[in-house]
């Protein structure tokens, strides 16, 4: 029988790829980190500053082809 401990250590409820491909977007290519979680009409994107949320604002198109999101993703500042 396992135990606990094992049972713990080898559950693997990791990060969605979608959440994990958008992190790694905005920090390759503009070298900021953000946080992100799932909402109930898509992804919200929690980002540092003003300047980088018009940014990604209008890169949302190409974001959504690149991290394979066909859900609306909402860019908030925070």
């Amino acid at each position: 029988m396992d135990s606990i401990k094992n049972i713990l250590t080898d559950n693997n409820t990791g990060v969605p790829p979608q959440l994990q491909a958008l992190k790694d977007y905005v920090y390759t290519n503009h070298n900021q980190k953000i946080k992100v979680s799932v909402t109930n009409g898509g992804y919200s994107i929690t980002v540092p500053n003003a300047s980088l949320a018009s940014t990604l604002q209008m890169e949302i198109p190409k974001i959504q082809i690149k991290c394979n999101i066909s859900e609306k993703l909402y860019i908030r500042i925070g």
